[in-house]
C-alpha cells in the first residue's frame, strides 16, 4: 500500500496515557505526524512505537507551533490534505473521515463543530462566530485543509491564536469553507487552556482578534 494522500497532525504535550490509543485509533484513515511540544513524560517513547512520525520541540513552544511545525512538514511533504486532530482522545476518530470526505469535495477548509463545549465561553465564541459568519466552533482542534489553501498564505498561526487564524483568513477572503458535526468524549485531566481564569483570558483574547481579522479589507 503506497503513502496516504492525507496528514494528520496531532500537538501532543505529556499525553502518555492516550497517545498510542489516539494513534492507531486515527490511522485507518491517513498517516499521523505526531509533534510532540516538549513533553516530559512517555509520549515520545510510547508513539515511537506506532507507525506515527514523530516531530520534537526541544522545549515547550505551545499548542499552535506545534501544530504549525507539523502542517509546514506535512505540506513539504507533499501531502494533498491535512487534518489536524487532538492527542487527549477527546475528538472521536469518526470525526476524521466525514472531515476527509468533504475535503475531497473540493472545500478548501473544514471545520469541525463538535456536539459539546467545555466552557461558556466558548459557546459564546461560537454563537457570536455563528451569528456574523455561520461558522458555529471556531475552536474545535478538528480542521481540515487543503494543502493548497494552506499555501496560498504560506503560515498557520503566527497571533497565537488556538488554530483560529487561517479560518479567519478564510472567512475574510471568502473561502470555501464548510463545517461538519464531530462528537467529542470528555478528556482526563488538565485542559490545554489551564484554568478558569486563564482560559476565559486566553480565548477572550483570541475572539477579538478573530473578529478583528475576519472583518478586515484583504490588503
Amino acid at each position: 500500500m503506497g503513502r496516504s494522500d492525507l496528514a494528520i497532525i496531532i500537538p501532543a504535550f505529556n499525553e502518555e496515557v492516550s497517545i498510542v490509543t489516539v494513534i492507531n485509533d486515527v490511522q485507518q484513515y491517513g498517516d499521523v505526524i505526531i509533534v510532540d511540544d516538549g513533553s516530559f513524560d512517555s509520549t515520545v517513547a510510547l508513539a515511537a512505537g506506532t507507525s506515527a512520525t514523530i516531530l520534537t520541540h526541544g522545549s515547550k513552544m505551545g499548542y499552535e507551533s506545534a501544530l504549525s511545525t507539523g502542517i509546514g512538514h506535512a505540506v513539504r511533504e507533499g501531502y494533498r490534505f491535512i487534518i489536524t486532530t487532538d492527542a487527549d482522545g477527546e475528538l472521536k476518530s469518526g470525526g476524521i473521515k466525514k472531515v476527509l470526505s468533504l475535503l475531497r469535495e473540493n472545500f478548501s477548509m473544514v471545520v469541525g463543530r463538535r456536539n459539546t463545549k467545555n466552557r461558556f465561553i466558548e459557546y459564546i465564541f461560537g454563537l457570536l462566530s455563528s451569528l456574523a459568519f455561520g461558522i458555529h466552533d471556531p475552536l474545535c482542534g478538528m480542521k481540515g485543509y487543503s494543502s493548497d489553501f494552506y499555501k496560498r498564505y504560506g503560515f498557520f498561526d503566527k497571533q497565537k491564536m488556538i488554530g483560529t487564524e487561517l479560518l479567519a483568513l478564510a472567512i475574510r477572503d471568502n473561502i470555501s469553507i464548510k463545517e461538519t458535526r464531530v462528537n467529542v468524549q470528555k478528556r482526563d485531566g488538565e485542559s490545554r487552556f489551564g484554568g478558569a481564569l486563564a482560559s476565559f483570558i486566553k480565548i477572550s483574547r483570541v475572539m477579538y482578534i478573530f473578529f478583528k481579522l475576519c472583518l478586515q479589507k484583504k490588503v
